[in-house]
């Protein structure tokens, strides 16, 4: 089912769950208000649901866990609140998450680490807080992540450098400390690497000037002290 860009509006009826043969369920750019209904967990075989850029409140139903065939979830741009609950890291399936542009609270939960296969995640422009989970950094297919423009505590851990097929990293806007790890160095694709707006301190490490895929580096407004490494002009 595609229905996209129209000028749909109301509530998403909770018959929705009748339909347990469809693997698309794409509404992104209507005007549907209301809540998720739990009825959307009984489609087992979902593989892409698009509800963004609605009017959608109410909480991520704990039901979204039970999409045991779900590839693409995209719910960003709406009002949804509270904390993500612990059962997306049911989503073994999952490639992609998009939830940016909401108001959800709460933690980053550590389930978040159970999803072996997510290349994508995006979770901007919440209000997140508390520290990053040690289990993201075993995400191994990862290849994008934006945190940015959350409350987010705590330092960014060197097991950044796990992430070895990262391309965008975006923790600006938050209020990280600690320094700017040098586990960057092991992370070859990376081409955007955003940490303004913190509190890091140190010095840049020089082992940066070895991304020569980076195509743009911005640590404006932290406390970095020191010099400007030699190393950056390979870049």
């Amino acid at each position: 089912i595609d229905l996209h860009d129209n000028g749909l509006n109301g509530t998403i009826p909770t018959e929705i769950g009748l339909l347990s043969n469809i693997t698309w369920l794409i509404l992104s750019a209507n005007e549907i208000s209301g809540t998720i209904p739990t009825e959307v967990g009984l489609l087992s075989n979902l593989q892409r649901l698009f509800l963004d850029d609605n009017k959608i409140n109410g909480n991520l139903p704990s039901e979204l866990g039970k999409l045991s065939n779900i590839e693409y979830l995209r719910l960003n741009d709406n009002l949804i609140t509270k904390a993500i609950p612990t059962e997306v890291g049911m989503l073994s399936t999952l490639i992609q998450l998009n939830l940016r542009g909401n108001n959800i609270t709460g933690h980053l939960p550590s389930e978040i680490g159970m999803l072996s296969f997510i290349a994508e995640i995006n979770l901007s422009n919440n209000h997140l807080d508390g520290v990053i989970p040690s289990e993201l950094w075993s995400l191994s297919q990862l290849t994008h992540l934006d945190l940015s423009a959350n409350n987010l505590r705590g330092t960014i851990s060197n097991e950044v450098g796990s992430l070895a097929v990262l391309k965008t990293f975006n923790l600006s806007s938050n209020e990280l400390a600690g320094t700017v790890p040098a586990g960057f160095a092991n992370i070859p694709y990376i081409k955007i690497l955003e940490l303004s707006n913190n509190f890091l301190k140190g010095s840049i490490p020089p082992q940066i000037g070895a991304l020569y895929q980076l195509k743009m580096l911005d640590l404006t407004k932290n406390a970095l002290t020191g010099f400007i490494p030699a190393a950056l002009g390979a870049l």
